[in-house]
């Protein structure tokens, strides 16, 4: 997402910046995934966003999931006033109270990306089925949606870094944040391995046997079998974590 301020936005921003992201991926493939859909307004809207639009957005318009998805949100470039003012305007709507409902909410959410978007009848969807690395990132985004407001501490755009953070502060149990970090780091390993072995961005756990054979030996494990009892395992647990954590969040 770009945002910019009104009297400092370069003509026709939006065409030049599509034309840059595509020179550098393109060619060679993609070392980063773009994905401009964050904005406001979706599709219909132009790539780069006037500051105090974006503000008023935010405060009138904007879902819960939008919100969201912005605790991962950095700054990466651009003027450092226009940055500081963004960073001004993010914090002042993401660490509000909660409207009553939200951790519902979010529920409603995971269920509804497990259906229409991880389509899985047999847990194949790593990052975004039942018990994938999205109930992890949402556990850790509910977290911080009901401390970050008052407790600016456990506030970060790194998933590996919550972890460590909520263990610390004590938002989180000890032994809960250790299984949950090692389960993460577990399915990101598990999604390396397959990029490396597919040269595809599939999030998807392999069917074919030498591309499963290599996945598994590539995480340590002794066998297809074996690693397919952990990732059930480790599912399993997340989907636990997910529900527990949520459940005893103050609402």
């Amino acid at each position: 997402m770009c945002v910019y301020d009104e009297k400092k936005c370069p003509p026709n921003i939006d065409q030049r910046l599509k034309e840059f992201v595509s020179y550098f991926t393109q060619p060679k493939g993609l070392m980063y995934e773009v994905d401009f859909r964050l904005r406001p307004e979706g599709h219909s809207a132009p790539l780069a966003t006037e500051l105090t639009y974006y503000d008023t957005y935010l405060k009138t318009r904007a879902s819960l999931w939008e919100k969201q998805s912005l605790l991962k949100a950095r700054i990466v470039g651009g003027d450092d006033r226009v940055a500081k003012n963004l960073r001004v305007v993010l914090d002042t709507h993401l660490w509000q109270q909660p409207t009553k409902g939200w951790i519902q909410e979010i529920l409603r959410m995971r269920r509804r990306m497990e259906a229409e978007r991880a389509r899985e009848k047999a847990g194949h969807n790593l990052k975004l089925g039942k018990g994938g690395m999205a109930d992890l990132e949402f556990l850790v985004q509910a977290v911080e949606l009901a401390h970050g407001g008052k407790k600016s501490s456990v506030r970060t755009p790194n998933t590996f870094a919550a972890f460590r953070l909520f263990r610390r502060m004590r938002v989180l149990k000890s032994a809960d944040a250790q299984k949950a970090q090692f389960n993460y780091v577990y399915l990101r390993s598990l999604e390396m391995m397959l990029r490396l072995n597919s040269l595809t961005n599939s999030v998807a756990m392999p069917r074919e046997r030498v591309l499963s054979k290599a996945v598994s030996v590539g995480l340590g494990e002794r066998s297809i079998r074996q690693m397919k009892a952990r990732v059930s395992e480790v599912r399993a647990e997340n989907r636990n974590l997910f529900l527990k954590t949520l459940r005893a969040l103050p609402q």
